[in-house]
């Protein structure tokens, strides 16, 4: 008799296991399925990331931060990384590791898979008008640029060399944001004026050698 109830009880274990591990096996199918699911319900977001020089050289940026939404990824050594999202519409940035440089900031409206090339070029823009005023022992210099490309332009504070009244030639950086910080955005296509004071008194400025330092941005899209 305690034979048969132990044959019975042995069972009904074997049974519960058999179960259980029937009920788990479906359960990680039914999540692998939801997974799969929702990666085929993502669109590839492909950014190739470049800086060009006045040269005409084009580096790829290595390091540069993309983001759509709130997901990010960071540029290889080819300047290339990808993000998978869902359809929809987003804020999307592109920032390279220089933090003087402005980021490339936009709207994304994904629908499928998207290539993003975004160009970054750093050049001079030589003034087209470029006047002094003295004030006092101040000395105003206004400086007309105008950029006739790019999808976004940002401007640095003016290099200017002038001649002082005894002969010496100088060079400074005029503004309050220093050097190649580019800060101030232009429009292409537009005439941007910049007025500078400056602390010193002097009669010439050399329009072959005093330029405004810009940072341009061009950006293609391929769906």
């Amino acid at each position: 008799m305690r034979i048969g109830q132990r044959l019975i009880h042995i069972s009904l274990m074997l049974l519960l296991v058999l179960f259980f591990s029937i009920y788990s096996l479906s359960g990680s199918n039914f999540g692998l399925a939801g997974k799969n699911f929702a990666l085929a319900n993502q669109a590839r977001v492909e950014f190739e990331v470049y800086l060009k020089t006045d040269n005409g050289t084009v580096v790829p940026a290595k390091d540069a931060v993309v983001v759509v939404g709130l997901e990010s990824n960071k540029t290889d050594c080819m300047g290339r990384a990808s993000i998978m999202i869902s359809p929809g519409s987003y804020s999307s940035y592109v920032k390279l590791p220089d933090i003087k440089l402005a980021p490339y900031m936009d709207k994304l409206t994904i629908k499928k898979d998207e290539k993003i090339t975004v160009n970054f070029l750093v050049t001079k823009l030589y003034p087209s008008v470029l006047s002094i005023e003295s004030i006092e022992n101040k000395t105003m210099v206004r400086i007309t640029v105008q950029i006739n490309e790019g999808y976004r332009a940002y401007l640095s504070d003016p290099v200017i060399t002038f001649v002082r009244n005894n002969g010496s030639i100088n060079t400074a950086v005029v503004g309050p944001n220093g050097h190649g910080y580019f800060i101030n955005r232009i429009n292409p296509g537009e005439s941007s004026e910049i007025i500078a004071m400056m602390n010193d008194t002097f009669s010439y400025i050399d329009p072959y050698s005093s330029y405004v330092p810009v940072e341009i941005i061009n950006v293609v899209k391929y769906d």
